[in-house]
């Protein structure tokens, strides 16, 4: 399984260290992948993995952080995909809710 997609739920269950591992992983998968970077990929694109990351900073009560990374996520929304900041971290809406307005 992905690092990315297991972020979330070590958070979630307050696994700190291997949360954090999970991260250091999932950013070296994006930096060693030649699409990594490419948007709407399904659920390990720039915004997706903001997400995911701003999820787990929230589930383990780092607020700020989870605010810089979800803020980061709406900005590299692109229209017509599903990634962006989740309602619930921020004030913004995925991309594919809002027509491709990302505000």
């Amino acid at each position: 399984m992905p690092a990315w997609a297991m972020l979330p739920t070590l958070a979630q269950q307050g696994r700190d260290r291997e949360a954090t591992a999970a991260l250091e992983e999932a950013l070296t998968q994006l930096e060693a992948d030649p699409v990594g970077e490419a948007p709407g990929r399904f659920g390990f694109d720039t915004a997706e993995l903001a997400l995911h990351q701003a999820e787990a900073h929230l589930a383990l009560g780092r607020t700020e952080q989870a605010r810089s990374r979800a803020e980061t996520s709406a900005a590299a929304c692109t229209t017509g995909t599903s990634a962006g900041a989740s309602p619930g971290l921020s004030n913004e809406r995925p991309c594919i809710a809002s027509g491709g307005d990302a505000g």
